[in-house]
């Protein structure tokens, strides 16, 4: 492997780590009021939220390269009173991959395979550099028979107009965006 492409994967490997640390339960809701704000006010803070990381690993464990892996697993509960999980997936990288679509798809599968009668919600966080690069699907088919998985998307490279907000902003997602950004 050459130096460059090394380096580029220490870079990412860097922000994938900085970005899972900051994804823990104490922050989530500051994570959702930035990244799913018509989220946000369907669920019910007072009960909290928990990180399910046991039931993480068990969707992790059955990747093909340990490298691939769903960030967070949480639990919410809607103010209607609903019990529901919200799978977050978060990706961050430097280049357009092709096989991202179909991963997004297995750990969704996963969870629903897992988690039998519960709704999944998937959200991925792009912070590469391609503005016209923005998957929000996996669509397979053949002879009348097929799938189609939608997630969310927040492209970083969408904030780039939002810079000043982001630096005023006291939402530590925001600042923390905006770092990534800058980097």
């Amino acid at each position: 492997m050459s130096s460059t492409r090394r380096y580029k994967r220490l870079l990412r490997d860097d922000f994938d780590g900085a970005w899972k640390n900051m994804l823990c339960e104490k922050r989530f809701a500051a994570f959702a009021a930035f990244f799913l704000p018509s989220v946000y006010d369907q669920i019910d803070w007072v009960r909290g939220v928990e990180f399910l990381e046991q039931e993480l690993r068990a969707i992790t464990r059955k990747t093909k390269h340990s490298h691939r892996a769903v960030d967070r697993l949480v639990k919410v509960w809607l103010l209607n009173g609903m019990e529901r999980w919200v799978l977050v997936h978060i990706e961050i990288q430097s280049y357009e991959d092709q096989t991202f679509p179909f991963r997004m798809f297995q750990y969704y599968f996963r969870s629903r395979d897992l988690f039998v009668g519960h709704s999944i919600a998937c959200l991925a966080i792009l912070g590469d550099d391609n503005q016209n690069w923005k998957p929000d699907r996996y669509v397979d088919s053949l002879w009348d028979t097929g799938v189609e998985c939608t997630y969310r998307v927040v492209k970083l490279k969408e904030f780039e107009s939002r810079l000043e907000e982001l630096e005023r902003s006291s939402n530590p997602f925001a600042r923390f965006a905006l770092a990534h950004l800058k980097t």
